[in-house]
């Protein structure tokens, strides 16, 4: 996971980007939903790399800039009527790859945030790292243009160069809890079909997308029924914890998706999912594909590890209820 990287002052105006948190972009659990801050991370990284920039570089050259890995964990949830801040520290790491360190922070305005928060100003609500490749018009890897390798470079300089990876201490296994399950459930199928909504002006599905993509079929999985007995009874609703998505090739309008799901418990307090999204491929498909992965000649477009947790209504993690545990058994 990335580490939290501050700008330096001079860099401020194209590293922080403010966001407003409105009605559209929070769920029915009450806290802004998990997929919406890679799209607060992709406004940071267009804010950095210049909009104007990007839109001239598709316009005269048919180049783009695609995500091929995002590590995202979730330290606390944000709400309606808050005021974060996107904060992006970019890196180039070989001639056809970029990683931004990315965050996302709650200013503390008011009252009971600024107690929460022992008088801080800013709290961490998030923390991420996304790598970028760029591709043409045929979505296949090119070397980064002119505006990475010498532009940026002229502003931001040596802040760019990749940082010395650090050797982490391996720790010894954890101890299983009282739920803890080695086995992981059977995979389920749920089929998604590609719409306008879902795609940008790249024609593929936009990279968060994938993860509503997984979220419906998880609520698909456990039943909404079951849902609604979780919050109304049990006072718990499903939140990410963090995530890890790998980012193979896209999908596009029209497409029928395949996302394959599986479960295991951790512990009493998290569940852990990992949820493959394919594109189902028939015989009067033209697109020719190298990476079949099953006898359905389906392509693999995503692979994604999640872990979620449960909280209750004012966002204090809680244990997974009763009928979680029963669902899993069944």
């Amino acid at each position: 996971m990335a580490s939290i990287i501050a700008a330096p002052v001079q860099f401020h105006d194209r590293c922080h980007l403010p966001v407003k948190i409105y009605y559209e972009d929070t769920d029915c659990v009450g806290i802004v939903y998990h997929s919406n801050y890679l799209k607060y991370f992709e406004r940071g990284r267009e804010l950095l790399l210049g909009q104007d920039q990007l839109v001239d570089l598709f316009d005269t050259s048919g180049r783009s800039f695609v995500v091929v890995n995002v590590k995202i964990a979730y330290k606390k949830a944000a709400r309606h009527g808050d005021t974060l801040e996107v904060r992006t520290v970019p890196t180039i790491e070989s001639s056809y790859r970029l990683e931004f360190d990315q965050s996302v922070w709650r200013k503390n305005i008011t009252t009971k945030q600024l107690e929460e928060s022992n008088n801080e100003p800013w709290t961490l609500i998030v923390q991420g790292m996304v790598q970028m490749v760029c591709v043409g018009k045929d979505m296949k890897i090119c070397t980064l243009p002119d505006m990475i390798t010498v532009d940026m470079r002229q502003i931001f300089g040596d802040l760019l160069n990749p940082k010395k990876k650090t050797m982490k201490k391996k720790l010894p296994p954890p101890k299983k809890k009282l739920l803890a399950n080695d086995g992981w459930s059977e995979p389920k199928d749920v089929k998604i079909e590609v719409y306008y909504e879902d795609t940008d002006f790249t024609t593929v599905v936009y990279y968060a997308n994938y993860m509503k993509f997984m979220e419906r079929a998880r609520s698909q999985l456990f039943g909404f029924k079951s849902l609604e007995i979780m919050k109304n009874k049990y006072n718990a609703s499903f939140a990410v914890y963090n995530g890890e998505l790998d980012f193979k090739s896209g999908g596009t309008i029209g497409d029928v998706l395949i996302v394959k799901t599986k479960f295991k418990i951790e512990s009493d307090y998290r569940i852990a999912f990992e949820q493959d999204i394919y594109r189902r491929c028939n015989g009067m498909d033209e697109r020719t594909e190298i990476n079949l992965n099953n006898d359905q000649n389906d392509v693999l477009l995503v692979k994604g590890k999640l872990v979620l947790c449960c909280i209750n209504d004012v966002g204090n993690l809680v244990k997974l209820p009763e009928i979680v545990l029963e669902l899993t058994k069944s």
